[in-house]
């Protein structure tokens, strides 16, 4: 705008297109007499409008060539007319030497190593095991592609930016993160300009992600194993398959999120987890996973951090609590102490109610003699997440006064 089409600027707007008719009769007089067919060719390539330079615009008014080519365009644009322009010089030189040198104007090149590489295209990005390989082989040119004018893609809906690829003769390399497991889709367009025309190449392919092993698979066959009244935490995933994609059921089993779900055992002594999922083919697969279902262990009495026989002062014994743990089990389950029955040499047992000696237990134990020993027993415990579950019976405590 700024050069041919401020005031003023009336001679370099006409200079430019005196320079682009220039060019094109040099060139038809140089060989358009011995090579007719040439002359359309040509005339096409640097097109400028009728006898005064006008060409018909969208509203079928005339309108000079160059205004509607470049002016109130943006800078990117005009580039691009320009970059056009240079690339239609550059093939319009190769085909007056290709021409005199007897070849053919359209430059039907031959098929050979030096011009052409094989290209192969796949329909979709990965195949099983087992799978018909469908994949084609063509030929693709070697050089001399035109790069795209501008790009116009998506990927999983997302646009992309000019950073996420870089242009290349004849299309684009694309530089963007993989994405999560999964199929991924890249749509959109390609824009070429060709003799101030615009050509649309559509892109729609799809491309899968696995995901990246980073440690070994190790089970050992024996232990697979849930246990009853607890929520028992299971990653359930098929390789190549995104997580919604997968569905797993079985009685008491629920998902969490993506891959990670609980299961909840019932009845009985074995649980079967039925998986399935969708392969990127469309074809379902599926298994089933057999789990023995266990019963939580045996709760310990504990008093004051110690377990089974063990000898304390009798004011530790006073401002002691029961407690019930359960030893060696790989879940961190609280256990809630409702009653206990207490034992002393002598006495009538007591069931006292809460984790605590209560006034009549204290009141015992002020007639017990140091060496003699106290039992603390049938100690009834919950789990506070889940009280309707009966737990085993807990082991005493026996406790020796000193």
């Amino acid at each position: 705008d700024v050069i041919w089409f401020k005031e003023g600027s009336t001679e370099a707007k006409n200079n430019f297109v005196e320079m682009i008719n220039n060019y094109k009769g040099r060139v038809i007089q140089v060989f358009g007499s011995q090579y007719p067919e040439s002359i359309d060719m040509v005339e096409a390539r640097f097109f400028t409008g009728d006898m005064n330079y006008n060409v018909k615009n969208s509203d079928n008014v005339d309108e000079p060539w160059l205004d509607a080519n470049f002016k109130g365009f943006p800078l990117i644009s005009s580039l691009a007319k320009l970059t056009l322009m240079q690339n239609d010089i550059r093939q319009t030189e190769n085909d007056v030497y290709a021409t005199l040198m007897g070849k053919e104007l359209k430059m039907s090149s031959k098929v050979n190593a030096s011009n052409y590489t094989s290209l192969l295209i796949t329909e979709k990005g990965a195949y099983y095991q087992g799978e018909t390989f469908d994949g084609s082989v063509i030929l693709g040119r070697k050089g001399g592609a035109q790069n795209p004018n501008s790009v116009e893609l998506t990927l999983d809906g997302r646009s992309l930016s000019s950073s996420e690829y870089e242009l290349i003769p004849g299309g684009i390399k694309l530089n963007v993160n993989a994405g999560s497991p999964g199929d991924h889709t890249i749509e959109g367009d390609l824009v070429f300009l060709e003799d101030g025309e615009e050509s649309r190449i559509k892109v729609s392919q799809i491309y899968s992600v696995i995901s990246k092993p980073n440690s070994a698979v190790i089970s050992a066959d024996k232990m697979n194993v849930v246990y009853r009244g607890v929520q028992n935490p299971i990653t359930i995933s098929i390789p190549g398959i995104q997580d919604a994609k997968v569905q797993a059921s079985a009685p008491g089993l629920s998902r969490v999120q993506g891959s990670k779900y609980n299961l909840f055992p019932g009845a009985g002594r074995e649980v079967n987890i039925n998986v399935s999922g969708t392969l990127p083919d469309g074809n379902r697969v599926s298994s089933v996973s057999t789990f023995r279902i266990k019963d939580i262990p045996k709760p310990a009495g504990y008093f004051r951090g110690q377990s089974g026989s063990f000898t304390i002062p009798k004011s530790s014994l006073e401002r002691g609590t029961v407690e019930a743990r359960l030893e060696d089990f790989d879940f961190d389950l609280p256990l809630k102490v409702e009653s206990f029955r207490f034992r002393a040499p002598g006495e009538p047992s007591m069931v006292i109610n809460g984790d605590k000696l209560d006034s009549r237990a204290i009141n015992t134990l002020s007639r017990i003699k140091n060496g003699q020993t106290v039992i603390i027993s049938d100690i009834k415990v919950i789990i506070p997440s889940n009280p309707s579950y009966k737990l085993k019976q807990t082991s005493p405590i026996s406790i020796t006064i000193n």
